[in-house]
């Protein structure tokens, strides 16, 4: 029975510890584990910024898509959009043009970062921003 280090989720408590596990079973070997829950979701933010999407790949596949969306905004899906297929730079500049910069890095229009409701666009970024998403495409562009 081999013992190694790892990070692990208990649905019991729904939190994130990192520990001594059994190698060949997963299960917590003594009591020593350490709850990281809340730097590992601080580590997650920073690996998936708000307001984006990223592939999540196992042995080159890719096997799920994570969102990380602003708490408190509505989600406008129309149909999914592949990251992978969005030429960033050709984004970054449409993004540009048509005042999707602070919405990207805020995930919230400027009235709402301002607790300014009455003034909201977000609805209407939101759909600007999956339009740029569109024309930013590598299958649009014709490079695949």
């Amino acid at each position: 029975m081999a013992n190694k280090t790892g990070l692990g989720y208990s649905p019991l408590t729904e939190r994130i510890y990192w520990g001594l596990q059994n190698a060949d079973t997963g299960m917590w070997v003594g009591n020593k584990k350490k709850d990281v829950t809340n730097m590992f979701l601080q580590v997650l933010e920073h690996k998936f910024p708000i307001n984006t999407a990223q592939n999540i790949s196992c042995n080159g596949e890719n096997v799920s898509t994570i969102y990380n969306i602003k708490t408190g905004r509505d989600v406008i899906i129309f149909d999914t959009i592949n990251p992978d297929d969005i030429d960033t730079k050709l984004y970054s500049e449409l993004a540009i043009l048509s005042g999707l910069s602070y919405f990207d890095d805020h995930g919230c229009c400027e009235s709402c970062s301002n607790d300014l409701p009455d003034g909201c666009e977000c609805k209407e970024l939101a759909k600007c921003q999956l339009m740029v998403m569109r024309l930013s495409t590598k299958i649009a562009q014709g490079d695949k």
